[in-house]
């Protein structure tokens, strides 16, 4: 019985499946685990430590927002219309970099100044607060736009 001689298309099309299935797999597990994770958690931490954790994750997601401003879209439509320039490439890159950290200085600037008012930052440890920030920053300052 002779073997299929393998084209072009078909190996693409074989790997575009493969890929189409793998991102389908990661987003399932994305909403799966958090699924078995938070019920542990709460009975593992208790309610009091739970709430400290998700309320340092809402902050830091608050900050995600307002850092990244649209450039998910924006910068990564600019990039694929110029992958081929460099230069273009790289003003991009040092703009929106830029825009981040004056919109990151920003929000961090305002946090502190409203850091008395935030009762939950007022009462606790300030260790709270930076690291929401940090987490915050290495968020918004991801590369994959």
């Amino acid at each position: 019985m002779p073997l299929k001689k393998w084209k072009l298309q078909d190996f693409l099309r074989l790997n575009l499946i493969q890929n189409i299935l793998a991102l389908y797999g990661v987003h399932f597990f994305r909403y799966l685990i958090p699924l078995i994770l938070i019920p542990y958690l709460t009975r593992t931490l208790g309610l009091k430590t739970w709430g400290i954790v998700s309320f340092c994750q809402s902050f830091a997601f608050f900050m995600v927002f307002f850092v990244e401003y649209g450039f998910i879209f924006s910068a990564s439509r600019k990039i694929s219309q110029h992958r081929n320039n460099q230069e273009i490439l790289n003003e991009s890159f040092a703009a929106v970099f830029g825009a981040k950290l004056v919109l990151s200085s920003f929000f961090i600037s305002l946090s502190w100044l409203a850091l008395p008012k935030i009762s939950f930052f007022a009462e606790s440890s300030k260790l709270f607060f930076y690291s929401s920030i940090l987490w915050g920053s290495g968020q918004a300052f991801n590369l994959l736009w």
